[in-house]
């Protein structure tokens, strides 16, 4: 009996270990990997900080944009995404740069001519994945990936050329009309 309560005490430790292992390389040792692979490829960025990464900076910039009057220009990107707005106007302006949303990496491509090639390489760069639930809800375009996002891209992209658009005119003024007599009348 003895025997059998130490075999399975033993058993219980290794896999409390192997889990503690796990969460501290997902939580600390991999974030770390990820931040020197980034510093060394170019990207710019704030170091990884245990669990939280830069959420907390980016909610407390955000709480102050918001407290703060709307200006009355078209400059509203400071308002929107206040954290990767001072990370851009300091000293990375027209550098790569990553923030850390928990201890994951977000990279932010600021170079033209990168944006063309991680859109031409589509199987490369993969989206971030959405919760389960939000994506039975949110089924579409921007949720495909590989060859399906490249088809329905290429059966939308057509659609959306100037020259098509300014046909369109008319049609947005009557739908505009119908929609602003229908609040007339309540």
């Amino acid at each position: 009996m003895s025997v059998l309560f130490a075999f399975g005490s033993v058993l219980l430790c290794i896999v409390i270990l192997k889990w503690l292992w796990k969460l501290l390389n997902g939580l600390w040792l991999n974030p770390k990997r990820l931040e020197k692979c980034l510093k060394q490829q170019g990207l710019v960025g704030n170091s990884y900080k245990f669990l939280m990464g830069d959420m907390k900076e980016s909610s407390t910039l955000r709480a102050q944009a918001l407290n703060k009057p709307i200006p009355f220009t078209h400059d509203y990107y400071h308002r929107i995404q206040p954290f990767t707005h001072q990370i851009l106007n300091n000293s990375c302006a027209g550098k790569n740069i990553y923030t850390w949303l928990g201890p994951v990496p977000t990279i932010l491509i600021t170079q033209p001519e990168l944006i063309k090639d991680a859109f031409n390489r589509m199987n490369n760069f993969q989206k971030q994945r959405l919760n389960p639930y939000t994506q039975i809800l949110s089924a579409g375009l921007p949720n495909y990936e590989g060859q399906k996002w490249a088809k329905h891209r290429k059966l939308l992209n057509p659609a959306f050329q100037l020259h098509k658009l300014k046909l369109m005119i008319p049609a947005f003024e009557t739908c505009v009309t119908d929609t602003l007599n229908k609040w007339e009348k309540l």
